[in-house]
């Protein structure tokens, strides 16, 4: 089982990126999402529904308090980071047992904020990819991650950039019907 942690990055857990994780859990089991750095008691509140695993500390002062406890748990990891040098590839499937997402709301233009506040806490237990060059939504990434694990070169994945119905300056795959795969509610925020 390939596990999916998303790194809690942001100040809250906001409307839309509940819309996101809902959106996450339609594709993956909720035993494959795991939440890390989450301590606000409101954001557990937000979570706990959602089944997944929750934990107050983040991944790199799990690794750094229990460096056994941390690979049984979480294997061979990669992060997710724009500014990666290697694009993540269907070979990459057996590579890794466990993903890492930044949960943060993301700048635009990039200015390298993954690198910052996630890669450069886990480059000592953890290789890094990247997804392409331009910025992708949390679900966006988790979804294009499990294509990719499944076979499909990301170079194969049909995506909608910027698109106007949303404003918002992401990359999402393209649904069967053409439009972007969004969140479902995420177009009413």
């Amino acid at each position: 089982m390939v596990l999916h942690v998303i790194e809690h990055l942001d100040p809250e857990v906001f409307e839309w990126s509940l819309l996101e994780f809902h959106h996450i859990l339609e594709t993956i089991n909720p035993k494959e999402l795991v939440f890390t750095n989450v301590t606000a008691e409101t954001d557990v509140t937000k979570l706990e529904p959602l089944g997944c695993a929750l934990e107050p500390h983040r991944l790199a002062a799990l690794a750094e308090r229990d460096r056994a406890a941390f690979d049984a748990r979480f294997g061979r990891v990669c992060v997710l980071d724009p500014q990666a040098e290697t694009a993540l590839s269907p070979a990459d499937a057996g590579a890794f047992d466990t993903f890492v997402y930044g949960g943060i709301l993301g700048n635009h233009p990039m200015d390298g904020r993954t690198g910052r506040e996630l890669t450069c806490h886990l480059t000592a237990v953890a290789g890094v990819r990247h997804l392409g060059e331009m910025q992708m939504t949390t679900d966006t990434a988790v979804l294009v991650v499990r294509r990719i694990l499944q076979g499909s070169p990301f170079a194969s994945l049909d995506f909608v950039d910027f698109p106007e119905a949303t404003e918002m300056p992401f990359r999402y795959l393209r649904a069967a019907d053409g439009a972007p795969d969004l969140p479902r509610g995420m177009l009413e925020l």
